[in-house]
């Protein structure tokens, strides 16, 4: 399996234009809008800035291939919930909070170019994408790290894996 520190030390490399969590969220709301162009159009936007003849560029496209086929068939599991790609427990809680919130403006900027059709939404799932929404603008800099900030974490976490499978529930029911 791909992980954090390795995708975001290859997007590093190559001058990506987002990181590995942001990434990792766009593919998932793009995925939950089955889109057929989903891996050409998330390898562009990823990309995008990159040199065209950088060497590190072939190192990093088989990595986005994994992450794409994992996440794919993660996605594909009847009940498998969602997962962010974040850094690991020992990274400093502001980190992976402010990487949480990279992948949730990824997963609701995947959402918006897959033209997700949100009209037919239940109450729950609106309140998730408000709640998700919200969550992107979270405020870093008068954070305290200490136990209760952990738990609020893993809550939150807990939160968007939840929020982001109902969603993506809805929208795939939707096409059927």
């Amino acid at each position: 399996m791909i992980t954090y520190p390795q995708l975001q030390q290859s997007l590093i490399q190559i001058d990506a234009e987002m990181g590995a969590s942001e990434a990792h969220g766009l593919l998932n709301g793009l995925l939950c809008t089955a889109n057929k162009a989903t891996l050409v159009v998330w390898k562009q936007i990823i990309l995008e800035n990159s040199e065209p003849n950088n060497a590190q560029i072939q190192t990093t496209l088989p990595l986005l291939a994994t992450l794409y086929n994992e996440t794919l068939a993660h996605f594909q599991a009847n009940l498998a919930s969602i997962s962010p790609l974040l850094p690991d427990d020992n990274a400093p809680l502001a980190h992976r909070l402010e990487m949480l919130a990279h992948w949730v403006d990824g997963f609701l900027y995947g959402l918006g170019l897959g033209q997700a059709n949100m009209t037919h939404f239940s109450k729950e799932a609106k309140e998730a994408l408000s709640s998700m929404t919200e969550l992107t603008k979270i405020d870093l800099e008068n954070m305290i790290e200490n136990e209760e900030s952990e738990v609020a974490f893993a809550e939150l976490f807990e939160f968007l894996k939840v929020a982001s499978t109902l969603i993506k529930e809805e929208l795939i029911n939707e096409e059927i």
